[in-house]
């Protein structure tokens, strides 16, 4: 969420300093990066909720069980890139190449669609002492949706992060405004006292809101924090000793 709120508005900067003066101050660039950072946050939910499915069905006790999820899983992955071939073909046609990270955004965001669907079928059928084998039996479409909608309350921020989140993008987008004004945020000129006034403040704006959502999340994310803490413990006594 950093990047897709944050330095979604700092992109052409980042292209100054990393790619040079060409690539900085080319618009569509710009675009295509921000674009990209608004896509990592489809890519990281579509990470998390897909990795559980992975999981669950690989440690299925029946065979035939496990082949089947898998297999629904697969032709969801096939409709899915047949949907994205779709949507491209218009987005790419109406917005160049920023049209084809919409269109990736949209594949990521229905295969987390299945993902959580899956998800919310799987503790169901374990909440109501279900089998595995029973778990392609949906109960109720709208008991599933509700669950799927819980579950993904559980693996977002916090509420207040998520606003302190929105807040952030707000305050970015305001403050690269007053730069895009005079196209300073295509440029890259330290001589100009006005462009270092203007891109100082960008920054500050910038810095300043990620150090104070990430620090009422660590404050509002403690429970998140601990559980990661003992992962990473437990990682490391796993380790096997070397002579």
């Amino acid at each position: 969420l950093v990047f897709c709120c944050v330095a979604v508005h700092y992109t052409n900067l980042l292209l100054n300093l990393l790619a040079g003066r060409t690539w900085g101050a080319n618009a569509e660039a710009g675009n295509v990066l921000a674009a990209f950072c608004v896509y990592t946050a489809f890519l990281a939910l579509n990470g998390m909720s897909e990795a559980f499915v992975y999981a669950v069905a690989g440690t299925s006790t029946n065979d035939v069980n496990t082949a089947a999820e898998l297999s629904k899983l697969s032709l969801v992955h096939t409709l899915v890139g047949l949907a994205f071939a779709v949507s491209a073909s218009f987005l790419v046609r109406d917005h160049g190449t920023v049209g084809l990270v919409m269109a990736n955004c949209v594949a990521m965001f229905f295969r987390s669609l299945y993902s959580l669907s899956f998800a919310a079928r799987y503790f169901l059928a374990a909440s109501t002492s279900r089998q595995k084998e029973r778990l392609a039996e949906l109960p109720n479409p709208a008991t599933t949706s509700a669950t799927a909608v819980k579950l993904l309350s559980k693996i977002t921020p916090h509420p207040v992060v998520l606003a302190a989140f929105s807040m952030s993008w707000f305050a970015t987008q305001q403050s690269l405004y007053s730069v895009t004004q005079k196209q300073y945020h295509l440029q890259l000129d330290v001589r100009n006292k006005e462009w270092l006034k203007l891109t100082g403040q960008h920054l500050a704006v910038g810095i300043s809101c990620v150090i104070g959502t990430v620090s009422l999340a660590m404050f509002l994310e403690k429970p998140f924090l601990r559980s990661l803490s003992g992962m990473v413990g437990r990682r490391g006594h796993e380790r096997p000793k070397q002579d």
